[in-house]
């Protein structure tokens, strides 16, 4: 059940990134690494992205892309961006740019990248002692002391030991046996 535990909270923080992560960065504009392979425009690739990320693969670079200010876009790259794409305002207006967003990124990023690495970081350690300790308790008990377990209670029961002396007579030795 331990290690169930700890994957199940797994996934449940990946499911609450991904949403987080949908709702902060879907309309970003694509600047490498965040493109087509890793972004957060639909749940599915979310997740994909989220996994990426946790096993240590560029997450920072992913942070950093995500985090470009209009400055950026517009002295570096010379590349027009928005602050706030508001789909639902003026639809009419954005439908063009919904397969390839234009908002520009912002300081977010830095706190969910840093939130989410330290959180599943804390998880996946838990994952590993979880597995380890999974291990031990498999492995505790052998068939020796259960053996044994069983001996000293025959040992103790009224018919051979009433007294509790840890002596018993000669007779029964062999029945005991």
């Amino acid at each position: 059940p331990k290690l169930a535990n700890v994957c199940g909270i797994l996934l449940l923080l990946l499911f609450v990134f991904a949403v987080l992560g949908i709702q902060l960065f879907a309309k970003t504009a694509d600047l490498d690494p965040h493109g087509e392979e890793a972004n957060f425009r639909s749940f599915d690739v979310a997740v994909l992205t989220l996994i990426r990320s946790m096993t240590g693969e560029a997450w920072n670079d992913l942070m950093h892309a995500l985090a470009k200010t209009r400055p950026f876009y517009l002295g570096v790259l010379h590349r027009v961006c928005v602050d706030d794409m508001a789909v639902d305002q003026n639809f009419d207006r954005w439908a063009p740019f919904l397969k390839q967003p234009v908002e520009c990124g912002g300081q977010s990023a830095y706190m969910f990248f840093t939130c989410y690495t330290m959180v599943v970081t804390y998880v996946v350690l838990n994952l590993f002692i979880a597995v380890i300790l999974e291990g031990f308790d498999d492995g505790g008990r052998t068939e020796t002391e259960d053996q044994l377990e069983r001996c000293v209670q025959l040992w103790i029961s009224p018919k051979y030991d009433p007294t509790r002396k840890m002596i018993i007579p000669v007779e029964q030795t062999l029945s005991y046996l």
